[in-house]
């Protein structure tokens, strides 16, 4: 009998041990279990945040750009003849420095272009390698050597 009862004390000692680590580990996976779910809700305010900051951008970025092309299509419509006067009609042609924004491009050559009274550039394209002229005589010779080749 005395055996009997020092097992039982020795398992109601075991079984106190048990439910104390039983304890332990149920402390430690709740604590882990909620750091997990603060750093959790942290990531998705942060994300969120980081959405609509996005989406503010490219709504931004939208306007913007929409401002942009209504810029660039006045300034073609109402592109005037650089150097004349409201009263200067004269003469259909104009000559502008090298490196200026003509109608359909930049033009970074050394020579000055030739603008028309409309205020586009006066242009001359190889149909065959679709180089750009702003000289005639030029592209009648680039012409007569690019298409014999």
């Amino acid at each position: 009998m005395k055996t009997l009862k020092q097992l039982l004390q020795k398992t109601q000692e075991e079984k106190g041990l048990y439910e104390a680590q039983m304890q332990l580990y149920l402390t430690d996976f709740n604590a882990e279990k909620d750091d997990k779910d603060r750093q959790k809700k942290i990531f998705e305010k942060h994300l969120n945040q980081q959405q609509i900051h996005i989406r503010r951008l490219s709504i931004e970025a939208e306007n913007l750009s929409k401002l942009l092309n209504e810029e660039r299509r006045k300034n073609q419509q109402s592109q005037p003849l650089l150097g004349a006067t409201a009263g200067e009609t004269s003469a259909p042609y104009m000559m502008l420095p090298c490196g200026l924004q003509g109608a359909s491009g930049h033009y970074g050559n050394d020579r000055p272009m030739i603008v028309a009274s409309d205020g586009y550039v006066q242009e001359f394209e190889c149909p065959r390698c679709m180089r750009i002229f702003q000289d005639q005589s030029e592209w009648q010779s680039h012409c007569d050597k690019c298409l014999d080749t």
